[in-house]
């Protein structure tokens, strides 16, 4: 029997496949330097955004507190008049926004003092009702307890 003259094999990938993967490492790198960045803008942006959203929804909440002391302050303003009428009005919008600032505010201590203000209705308002004088007493108290938590 005569020796085969057939070259022996290689071993490894031909060199086609070896630049089609070269290839694609280098199209994968490209995506990479390209995705890494501006993940890490989005992120930073992102968190920008929540950062501002928080920001806003404490501003809201604070414009929120101070229209419901003005409120009682124009109440307490128009009682010193004896306007009882018009307290009674300013009054009454004030204690009907408690219920959504206490949702909206993040402060314990506010929410607490707006419950406390909230459960002196029945008595102001009666009070307003009647153009009884002592409510003055009543709307002091109330400013008060809102500001001394509110912080102004």
């Amino acid at each position: 029997m005569a020796a085969s003259t057939v070259p022996p094999r290689k071993r490894g990938l031909p060199r086609w496949q070896w630049l089609v993967i070269v290839f694609l490492v280098l199209v994968l790198a490209a995506f990479l330097l390209g995705y890494i960045p501006q993940s890490q803008t989005a992120n930073h942006l992102a968190s920008e955004l929540k950062s501002a959203q928080d920001n806003q929804h404490q501003l809201q909440s604070e414009l929120q507190v101070d229209k419901i002391r003005g409120l009682f302050v124009r109440a307490y303003l128009e009682a010193m008049q004896n306007n009882f009428g018009l307290a009674s009005q300013h009054a009454t919008e004030a204690f009907d926004q408690i219920g959504a600032a206490q949702a909206n505010v993040s402060d314990p201590n506010l929410k607490t003092a707006l419950g406390d203000v909230a459960g002196r209705r029945a008595a102001v308002l009666a009070k307003l009702g009647k153009a009884d004088e002592s409510v003055r007493n009543d709307l002091v108290s109330v400013l008060q307890t809102l500001y001394k938590v509110g912080g102004q």
